[in-house]
């Protein structure tokens, strides 16, 4: 929610003005502990941790990773924050933390951590305590020394029960232990009387929790996903309350009427919560700026809502409304309005009147055609009409000079409206899904643009007008019948993110070896059989797709710094080559969910009556298991012993003919299955 993480934005993103800190012993020696303790030669990143050569001892400076210091330049610095986040933290916090008197911040989300040490307790300048994705199932209650504690984060954890000794630490001002799977919060809760925000969200509640209504500071709660039926009338006490979030629960027998008594609320979300209509006085909440009933199944709009003169922010996404009434012209301060996924056919002529409205969205709905409307909202920067049946724009649609993002996927355009031409703020343009056969050399115009998608259309060339788009960083052009790229392509020097899905190329298109900024490329579904290992010199990759090619050798990912997440389904990629890039990788995202049938050395063998008989079905793989089948008219028969690389028939029979093959696991390699072609036994 909003208000959450406001003050972690502001702290961490501070650059310190020296590069150089001496510390005390005693710091430093609790850094070395910490090092060891978390196998920290197997961080992602270890800058500036070289601990056992580091010349000046005791000297921190502002290389290594994760540690700020009070830069102190009269006498010995003090270490005020330890910050990780995902760094393949492992093993556990070491005692020694306890000697880093001085923290203020200690921040060791999304590690491996089972247990809080008790020496925390002696950080009793500490202000912000974030242990949230570990593997914690208990909370140790001697930290109630903490008295300076504000803001504590427990999230995604092991706790099955409400951790009591947090309601020890009265100085708490933020609590976040959602997604835990708690199913009743402990009473003693009501002890965080200076508790301002509170996230019980993701638990196994099926009752809201009585026991915070006497949290009488609370301005921000949220009880999101879990398992509540209605909203009690003791919420009402919450009067300081400003953000509520209720959403992903269901609604649809229970009442919501005791959330009209907040006044003060500026933010309510009621997403994915059953309901069919609003049946409380929603027109009470006079101080509402953000509301949303997403994904829900409202046939109509909430007539209430028009008498919220505050609002800016509406989201109705995914309902069954059909209609938009008159009145929406009252909500004049609104600058965001989200109608997606509705039924919606036209909008009324008052839609003009929101002239304030920013941000647009009416894709998936059941317009025919471009809602005339919408061409007098003059401060209109985003609009997305996808998912239409609309095959012309108005040339009124000039008057939105201040439009950046367009989407018009899905639609029935055969060619690019010209109308286009006269947005010249325009950032972003997504027309995939359409007919286009070509672009106008007259779109180059455009020379702001840094986002073009132009996939699944008629085209069956590289449009070369898109090379005058200088500032272009994101280029879609799947399924656009593509074999090469231009050479000329290399001056878009800003590509991020070029997705080239199922199209015709055979060989790796070296030209994009020189998008030095590129972090994510797509080239799934093509007939790619290898990638020259210079791809590695393209430092920023962080996402690669070469799904449903014809890759069986991967030598190219050995050197990649940065990449994160590959994804090589349906390629036909041996166990010994994914236990190489899993070593190579240790800490990437790595799919091979399914791969194409592995070669055999014979696909059709003749057997000899009363004859031995072997099938041979060997793949590359340290660890390999295997088991052999025979088809059937029906199914797939598991032949029973057949689990070597190798299935011999000692005396081969005419009932032995038929359609063999083998499927094949690696203790090494999760999830993945893969399976020979075919062997026909005549």
């Amino acid at each position: 929610m909003k208000i959450f993480f406001i003050s972690l934005i502001i702290l961490f993103f501070v650059v310190p003005f020296s590069t150089q800190a001496q510390v005390s012993e005693q710091e430093y020696q609790a850094l070395v502990a910490f090092y060891k303790s978390t196998n920290g030669d197997k961080w992602h990143d270890n800058t500036g941790w070289d601990i056992t050569q580091n010349p000046k001892k005791n000297t921190v400076d502002t290389t290594w990773h994760g540690v700020t210091t009070d830069m102190n330049q009269k006498e010995k610095s003090k270490i005020t924050k330890l910050y990780f986040f995902g760094n393949n933290l492992t093993g556990k916090i070491p005692s020694e933390i306890g000697n880093l008197i001085h923290l203020d911040t200690l921040y060791l989300a999304v590690s491996d951590f089972k247990t809080i040490p008790l020496e925390i307790a002696k950080l009793t300048n500490l202000k912000y305590l974030h242990l949230a994705s570990n593997k914690l199932e208990h909370f140790p209650p001697q930290l109630l020394t903490l008295k300076n504690l504000t803001s504590l984060s427990l999230r995604n954890n092991k706790f099955d029960v409400f951790p009591v000794g947090v309601t020890n630490i009265k100085s708490l001002k933020k609590l976040d232990i959602d997604t835990n799977p708690i199913k009743k919060i402990h009473e003693s809760i009501a002890n965080l009387i200076e508790l301002e925000e509170l996230d019980i969200s993701g638990m196994e509640l099926t009752e809201f929790p009585l026991e915070i209504v006497g949290l009488t500071k609370l301005r921000s709660l949220n009880v999101s996903q879990n398992q509540l039926k209605t909203i009690p009338q003791d919420i009402e006490k919450l009067t300081e309350l400003e953000e509520l979030d209720i959403g992903f629960n269901d609604y649809s027998n229970g009442s919501l009427d005791a959330i009209s008594k907040l006044t003060k609320l500026s933010f309510l979300s009621v997403v994915s919560s059953e309901l069919k209509d609003i049946s409380f006085q929603l027109e009470n909440l006079k101080k509402l700026e953000w509301l949303s009933f997403s994904y829900n199944e409202l046939i109509e709009f909430p007539n209430q809502i028009s008498k919220l003169d505050s609002l800016k922010e509406l989201m109705l996404d995914d309902n069954q409304i059909t209609t938009i009434p008159n009145e929406i012209g009252n909500l004049k301060k609104l600058t965001r309005l989200y109608l997606e996924e509705n039924k919606i056919s036209e909008l009324p002529s008052q839609i003009s009147e929101l002239q304030n409205l920013e941000r647009l969205r009416l894709s998936d709905n059941k317009f025919t055609s471009f809602p005339m409307q919408i061409t007098n909202l003059e401060n209109l920067k985003e609009l997305k009409l996808s998912k239409n049946k609309i095959n012309k724009l108005p040339s009124q649609i000039s008057n939105l000079k201040k439009l950046e993002d367009l989407y018009l996927n899905h639609n029935k355009f055969e060619e690019l409206p010209t109308e286009i031409l006269e947005l010249n703020e325009l950032k972003v343009l997504q027309i995939n899904h359409n007919k286009l056969e070509s672009l106008p050399n007259t779109i180059s115009i455009l020379d702001k643009l840094e986002e073009l998608d132009l996939g699944y259309n008629r085209l069956t060339s590289f449009p070369l007008v898109i090379l005058k788009f200088e500032n272009l960083g994101r280029l879609s052009l799947e399924k656009s019948e593509l074999k090469t790229l231009p050479k000329g392509i290399t001056k878009l020097k800003k590509i991020r993110m070029l997705n080239l899905d199922s199209n015709r190329f055979e060989v790796f298109p070296i030209e994009i070896l020189e998008f030095q900024k590129i972090s994510y490329l797509s080239l799934d579904d093509n007939k790619i059989s290898s990638i020259p290992n210079e791809i590695s010199k393209l430092k920023r990759m962080y996402v690669l797709s070469l799904s449903r090619n014809k890759l069986s050798e991967l030598s190219f990912l050995y050197k990649f710094p940065r990449l994160s997440s590959v994804y090589l389904d349906y390629n036909r990629i041996s166990f010994e080559e994914i236990e190489k890039v899993k070593k190579a990788l240790p800490f990437s995202h790595l799919s091979f969910w399914k791969q194409k049938a592995y070669k055999v050395e014979k696909n059709e063998i003749e057997g000899k009556i009363n004859k031995p008989l072997e099938l041979n079905a060997k793949v590359a793989g340290s660890e390999n298991t295997y088991q052999w089948y025979k088809l059937d008219d029906k199914s797939d028969v598991k032949i029973k012993g057949a689990t070597q690389s190798t299935f011999t028939i000692n005396s081969f029979s005419e009932e032995d003919k038929g359609i063999y093959f083998c499927k094949v696991k690696s203790k090494l390699v999760e999830y993945t299955t893969l399976r020979s072609e075919n062997i026909i036994v005549k």
